[in-house]
């Protein structure tokens, strides 16, 4: 393929941030050149296509150490003995300093596991002792956040670097290189690659294999593509997306967000991203659910009837036809009043149980489904509300539960909103707000704002 052809082989010739890698002779050495002169282990945590095999492979190749690259999708126990014997058999990891007792590394094993994320526990737990013995420097690269793909063990013994997708202008050099290597000149070449590299997405390795696939259309059909023939043969754009890694929870985040924020528009955005990624649409449809009822709550009753019938119009027809169903929930739960009342109310009581003693429940709050029960008092002095004209006194709470513990839920609001009460008061973001979201109208509800409290 293109992409491996024309990788680079020194760290000169990658693109990536001057801080990461140094920027060329006479500069200040990058961070990663500097762990690897000290022998620090190393996790390369980026997207598909962001640079983490070509980095780890051109550190390699500019040091004297023996190099070996293995894969997290097969890997084992019994290879990683063999591999480590096999090397370690070769080289003399350690020197003895004829002016001090300190030693100092000659040659180290650099050992890089591409897909390290698929890694288990027990696979990571191999790699601990060679790492704190200091006889193997190993490069880790993964797709998915570390936090939730390595062990604390791991973690603590290598260095994160996190490396971001290329920007457009970095996927175009990328690709210019690539051209030059290959000898091939399009005739509207700066539109073409500019639109191929728009087209990836900051992924080096997928806009690389569009310009292949364009080359070798090119010199098969002997004729010379035209800007406006890209979308029949690229076809469809590339969007990446992440099922169970950042990608998903991030974008989930940024949903339930923008509906919190109001902004249906950024919204039905974050949806687009979500479902055209191949998101499931069911995944999706409860999290609406959840917002429903968390963040909307009193302010639209209706609003978690709507939300579980989305839920359960999208199990009876899927995608692609469910997504009209869950935009339109997203809509109306963006444009809904917003209440969390119940919301916070609840955490109050959760807190409220946590912190205090299973206190009995009151004896006329019992149910007496037996005669024994009868006997023993359940339910005796219970006052039935429907069956009385006026309203009356009854106490519902168990006794040890003090008066000032028992307001969980907040004032109820005004037409306006919710009682500020307890909420903070920013009047820069609200002008804010007013300038760039109310074309500077003064919001409703501004004077009855309770300032100076």
């Amino acid at each position: 393929p293109l992409a491996e052809r024309v990788r680079p082989t020194t760290l000169d010739q990658c693109i990536a941030s001057p801080d990461l890698i140094g920027g060329g002779a006479g500069s200040k050495p990058g961070l990663i050149p500097t762990l690897l002169q000290t022998g620090s282990s190393i996790t390369l945590w980026g997207p598909p296509g962001s640079g983490k095999t070509t980095i780890a492979r051109c550190l390699a190749a500019g040091s004297n150490h023996t190099f070996c690259e293995l894969s997290g999708t097969d890997f084992g126990a019994a290879e990683w003995r063999k591999s480590i014997n096999d090397h370690t058999s070769r080289i003399n990891p350690w020197k003895r300093s004829s002016s001090s007792s300190s030693a100092i590394p000659l040659r180290r094993l650099i050992v890089f596991i591409d897909d390290a994320q698929r890694l288990n526990k027990t696979q990571q737990d191999l790699l601990l002792p060679h790492i704190d013995s200091g006889e193997v420097m190993m490069i880790l690269s993964s797709t998915e956040n570390p936090s939730f793909k390595f062990t604390n063990r791991l973690m603590s013994r290598t260095r994160l670097i996190e490396l971001k997708p290329h920007s457009h202008a970095n996927t175009l050099s990328i690709l210019k290189r690539a051209s030059e290597l290959e000898s091939f000149k399009f005739e509207e070449e700066e539109e073409i690659l500019s639109r191929i590299s728009r087209a990836a997405d900051g992924d080096a390795r997928v806009a690389l294999n569009h310009l292949d696939i364009l080359i070798h259309f090119s010199k098969s059909s002997e004729t010379s593509i035209k800007f406006d023939e890209l979308s029949d043969i690229l076809g469809k754009r590339y969007v990446f997306y992440d099922n169970d890694g950042d990608c998903h929870y991030d974008m989930i985040s940024a949903l339930h967000k923008s509906v919190r924020g109001s902004d249906p528009n950024a919204a039905l955005y974050w949806l687009a991203r979500m479902l055209e990624g191949g998101e499931d649409p069911l995944y999706v449809a409860r999290r609406l659910v959840r917002m429903a009822s968390e963040d909307i709550g009193a302010g639209n009753p209706d609003a978690l009837t709507q939300a579980v019938s989305a839920f359960q119009a999208t199990q009876l027809i899927g995608m692609p036809e469910a997504d009209t169903i869950l935009a339109q929930v997203v809509v109306m739960l963006a444009e809904s009043p917003k209440s969390v009342r119940s919301y916070k109310a609840y955490k109050r009581a959760k807190t409220l149980v946590a912190n205090s003693p299973a206190h009995p429940v009151p004896i006329h709050l019992r149910n007496a489904p037996t005669k024994m029960m009868e006997q023993l008092g359940y339910g005796a002095d219970y006052k039935y509300e429907p069956g009385y004209a006026h309203p009356i006194a009854q106490e519902f709470w168990p006794v040890g539960i003090d008066s000032n513990q028992r307001q969980l839920l907040a004032e109820s609001g005004s037409s306006t909103g919710e009682a500020s009460s307890g909420k903070s008061v920013d009047l820069k973001l609200l002008k804010e707000w007013e300038d760039v979201k109310n074309d500077g109208v003064p919001w409703q509800g501004r004077s009855g704002l309770k300032l100076g409290e």
